[in-house]
């Protein structure tokens, strides 16, 4: 949003024509001869019209993550490029644009899953700054807002390496248990999708400064951008929020209800009667469900 203000780019230029040429020619992944990745080949459709960033922004772009989409976690397997075989460990210098230039499974604007999006609008925001994204975001925003815990890097803090909260999940009782490790072991340098590490203290600063419109990183009329609705057609989140295996991206919305989604998460269109919650708030549950 801070390259929108400066006239870098616009929510609707192609960016595969500017910044991300890697998004030229990109192919939609129908699925496999035979209906089998071990014994078939991909069965691909050239990708029409263009990727913005408002569609990277909205998830509305064509990419889903792995883990959210089988026939992605397939294609992995077919190309041998899985990354969670520990028997190949994948190098720590892993760029965005390596790891994450997978197929679309949908047409931009023609779908919306969860995916590389905000990823690749990280690398947007490197090559037009010509700062890696842990720089860039330390300029802009973690020193405006005084927020000291932020990294990408957080092996290279010794001040937070011992602070790392573990992850927990919750059994059918209500009780918490702790998992095995920290869950994300990420190999890919700077991903703007979920690289970066932080204090709760911190995050919160970041929400404060948004909800007061203080313009230490934002003008107010960008941040009330933000909070408007941007997909071309909702329909498709509204069918991805139907679906039960994947309705904890936002589990506290209750069914029914319309949705949009602006720039930087979902947005409930109508008020909500269980909580009162108001129109047009914004929130993402993501993995932590921060």
């Amino acid at each position: 949003m801070q390259c929108i203000e400066q006239g870098l780019i616009g929510l609707d230029d192609d960016v595969a024509v500017g910044p991300c040429p890697e998004l030229k020619n990109k192919q939609v992944l129908k699925g496999f001869t035979g209906g089998d990745w071990k014994t078939g080949e991909p069965i691909f459709k050239p990708a029409e019209g263009t990727v913005t960033l408002r569609n990277l922004l909205t998830h509305s772009n064509g990419f889903s993550y792995d883990f959210m989409n089988p026939t992605i976690l397939e294609w992995r397997k077919y190309v041998k490029r899985m990354a969670d075989y520990p028997e190949k460990p994948l190098p720590s210098s892993l760029d965005v644009t390596d790891w994450y230039n997978v197929p679309f499974r949908f047409q931009p604007d023609k779908g919306w899953m969860y995916g590389y999006g905000i990823d690749w609008a990280g690398k947007v925001v490197e090559r037009l700054s010509g700062l890696n994204l842990g720089d860039y975001m330390s300029k802009n925003i973690w020193q405006p807002l005084n927020m000291s815990s932020m990294t990408f890097n957080p092996a290279t803090r010794p001040d937070l390496k011992d602070r790392i909260a573990g992850m927990t999940v919750r059994d059918g009782e209500g009780h918490l248990h702790r998992m095995g490790q920290h869950y994300w072991q990420e190999p890919v340098k700077y991903s703007g999708g979920g690289g970066c590490w932080g204090s709760c203290n911190d995050y919160v600063k970041l929400l404060t400064a948004l909800l007061r419109k203080d313009g230490k990183i934002l003008k107010s009329e960008t941040i009330e951008l933000m909070f408007k609705g941007h997909l071309r057609d909702p329909s498709y989140l509204t069918k991805v929020h139907q679906n039960p295996a994947l309705h904890a991206l936002a589990g506290n919305i209750p069914q029914g209800t319309r949705l949009d989604h602006g720039l930087g998460g979902i947005l409930n269109v109508d008020k909500i009667s269980t909580t009162g919650r108001a129109p047009y708030t914004m929130q993402w549950s993501g993995l932590p469900n921060l």
